[in-house]
């Protein structure tokens, strides 16, 4: 399950209104293999035609097609030197 907290949807609908999610797929090394988790960007995604769109907390959220959470995310809104930036709570490499 995927939900948006309510200071990100504030800062969302203060930006563009609308966010998508990249999946960025699973990764190898010599000691194995792990998901890099996804991603979440301000926006409409490039190529809306390999996305669906979910209504979560008011927002208009574009989610990969073959997007499946095992696990629950929350999209959260954070500042590093008065810069703010919208990041995904919960993810598990392994």
């Amino acid at each position: 399950m995927l939900t948006v907290s309510n200071e990100a949807r504030d800062y969302i609908l203060s930006k563009k209104g609308t966010i998508h999610v990249i999946d960025n797929g699973r990764a190898g090394a010599c000691c194995g293999n792990f998901d890099l988790g996804p991603s979440v960007y301000l926006g409409k995604p490039p190529n809306d035609t390999e996305y669906c769109i979910k209504e979560i907390n008011k927002i208009a959220v574009y989610v990969p097609n073959n997007f499946y959470l095992r696990i629950p995310l929350m999209i959260h809104v954070g500042s590093f030197l008065g810069i703010k930036s919208l990041y995904i709570e919960g993810w598990k490499l392994m």
